[in-house]
């Protein structure tokens, strides 16, 4: 009879683990091209306790009481992590909800061996080729999931006899692997006495002398292994693929953004100070090490130098699979090319948004938009002494549809090979640049197609007026005025906006004159101005680089200007964005399978529409487009 659910002394919840049972596993998703299988009599634990996890990621406990033996891997798994998630996970263990297992592992690489035909004998079962074999690996945590790679696994409650099999089946040694130190037949004496001079000279490197007895390198070859492998120890650590969210984690990813030209002032809105000081004392990523670094992170054993292109090829895989970790190469420049976008902005924001009414839309579809107008006025009781209806008068209609504008920035073999992050850096300050630049180029076509919009204060094609005083008081006294029907009345009548100034960068000096000045001398004609200036700090100046543009639109003046109001009621123009996201955005894009590389695409889901204003309306707005003679 089962028993109830094992406790330890402290209360903690303990289950039985059922982490492997010898079955070939599918590694596809990261580029393992056929099954393989781990040989139990090899796999060890990297010491007595190691983390039990949920899905590799979330810390759940830890594991006890680990036994390897007739072909299965085996633990106690101890619900020691304070959390819910934890008690959850333990409560449906025990009512009965059917988890898997799977094993957190390091392989020793020298240890894979690959079956191309036949069959192979292994686990004390036969298994047909292809297949890979894992002579030698060590389990670094187990982790509680819904579907484990080996889908015989299984979490269950702990009975006291099954937790005796399990501390009985410890006592029981497995036949070790066989050692892979011995030398193969045929190997020559003078290869062999160079095998036991490298192994006193080289003692922590035991596993590459291996490699060099096997596969017979020189020694000029071992050395050249060997300082590689010093130079990617002495590597600053990137954080483990199994904890995700921490210290580590954060001053890598600082590292990252920092190469690539964020600021650290801007960075320590993201992370601790204490992390961006640390990410900056330990230098500048190169390329190459941060896709190493985030390969490792996930499992992977990379150097980064001779195995570039399988290095890149695991990332590609990684990221379409369910990772161990989100620390991988895709999802770090997301986060960072969004972080600099996000600093662009705030540093040197683009204009539309300054004089636009800003809307929503939730999906690429185009929405309509209703602008009521007139209306009735407010009247007595009718004849039955009842309230009639009100109206909204007469509708103006209007869409919006957002588009997308993408650009792609991936990183070529050579990009890599070079190492060259600084060029990473230009081109996604160029993508950067690319994506600010849409808003301000839609809003001078806007301005400049407006004449056949009915976007002008008249039935003339456009104001053709210089920035004088005079002008300033004929337009101004055009737009400050609105008609607004009510049923048979029209009333005139003024909404609470300003109207701001929007001019070309080469009518500064005019528009400061008129409205910075305080008093007029008297003219050149000997008439009296006046010691008080009417027009002073009447309008707020708003300097539009782009309005003079003619790459953005052929009819582009340089001393083009519009009084604009600032009201939303009576705004002229609107600008979109998808479910409210008023910055631009980044999304990480999956590449061609022979492209080396990732893609992270910066768009704007946003687009400028006008408000319609026609000249027996809401007169609201005026642009002026002298010629640019003169």
């Amino acid at each position: 009879m089962k028993m109830k659910a094992q406790e330890s002394e402290t209360g903690l919840k303990r289950v039985h683990i059922l982490g492997y049972t010898g079955e070939a596993v599918d590694l596809s998703d990261y580029g393992v091209d056929a099954p393989v299988v781990y040989i139990t009599n090899g796999i060890k634990a990297k010491k007595a306790k190691i983390p039990y996890l949920f899905n590799h990621r979330s810390p759940v406990g830890h594991i006890e009481d680990l036994a390897i033996n007739n072909n299965k891997v085996q633990c106690v798994g101890v619900h020691s992590f304070p959390s819910q998630e934890s008690s959850d996970i333990a409560g449906g263990i025990e009512n009965g909800m059917p988890y898997e297992a799977s094993m957190g592992v390091v392989i020793e690489p020298t240890s894979i061996i690959y079956h191309e035909s036949g069959t192979v004998e292994a686990n004390g079962r036969t298994f047909q080729a292809p297949v890979y074999t894992v002579g030698q690996s060590t389990i670094v945590e187990m982790s509680a999931c819904l579907f484990g790679r080996d889908d015989n696994t299984s979490i269950t409650k702990l009975s006291k006899e099954t937790l005796m099999t399990i501390k009985n089946s410890k006592l029981t040694k497995p036949s070790p692997p066989e050692d892979s130190t011995v030398i193969p037949q045929g190997i020559t004496s003078e290869a062999f006495n160079n095998a036991i001079d490298w192994l006193i000279d080289y003692p922590e490197h035991k596993t590459l002398v291996r490699n060099a007895i096997k596969n017979g390198w020189d020694k000029e070859r071992l050395e050249n292994e060997i300082k590689y492998a010093t130079k990617i120890d002495n590597y600053k650590g990137v954080p483990s693929g199994f904890r995700v969210e921490s210290k580590q984690s954060d001053i890598f990813t600082a590292r990252m953004a920092l190469s690539l030209g964020i600021s650290p002032e801007f960075l320590e809105t993201k992370f601790t100070k204490e992390a961006v000081g640390n990410a900056h004392q330990a230098g500048y990523l190169g390329l190459r090490e941060a896709l190493m670094q985030t390969a490792n992170s996930n499992g992977g054993q990379f150097t980064g130098y001779s195995d570039v292109e399988n290095m890149c090829k695991f990332h590609k895989r990684l990221h379409n699979s369910a990772a161990y970790s989100t620390i991988d190469f895709p999802n770090l420049m997301h986060r960072v090319a969004q972080w600099k976008l996000e600093e662009s902005w705030k540093i040197d924001p683009i204009f539309a948004p300054s004089v636009c009414k800003q809307l929503s839309n939730k999906d690429f579809k185009a929405t309509g938009h209703i602008r009521p107008e007139g209306g009735s006025m407010w009247n007595g009781l009718n004849r039955e002494g009842k309230i009639d209806h009100g109206s909204f008068g007469e509708e103006q209609t209007y869409s919006t549809k957002l588009t997308t504008v993408a650009q792609m920035l991936t990183f070529k073999r050579e990009d890599i090979v070079n190492d060259d992050i600084g060029l990473i850096q230009e081109m996604l300050d160029l993508m950067v640049e690319g994506a600010m630049m849409v808003p301000d180029y839609q809003l001078v076509n806007l301005i400049y197609n407006a004449t056949s919009a009915g976007m002008l204060v008249n039935s003339q094609t456009s104001f053709a007026l210089e920035l004088t005083r005079e002008n300033l008081r004929t337009v101004y006294n055009a737009v400050k005025r609105f008609d607004i029907k009510k049923k048979d009345k029209a009333v005139k009548a003024r909404f609470n906006t300003k109207h701001v100034l929007v001019i070309t960068p080469g009518l500064e000096e005019t528009a400061w004159e008129i409205l910075k000045q305080e008093q007029f001398v008297q003219g050149p004609d000997d008439t009296f101005v006046g010691r008080n200036n009417f027009w002073r700090d009447k309008f707020e100046i708003r300097v539009f680089d782009q309005l003079d543009n003619t790459t953005y639109h052929a009819d582009a003046k340089e001393r083009a200007w519009g009084l604009v109001p600032t009201a939303d009621r009576v705004a002229p123009f609107a600008i979109t964005y998808l479910n409210g996201q008023t910055t631009p955005t980044v999304e990480t894009v999956d590449l061609p399978s022979d492209m080396l590389g990732f893609g992270v695409r910066g768009y704007w889901d946003v687009n400028l529409d006008y408000r319609p204003v026609s000249d027996n309306k809401l007169q609201s707005t005026a642009w002026s487009f002298p010629s640019n003679q003169g």
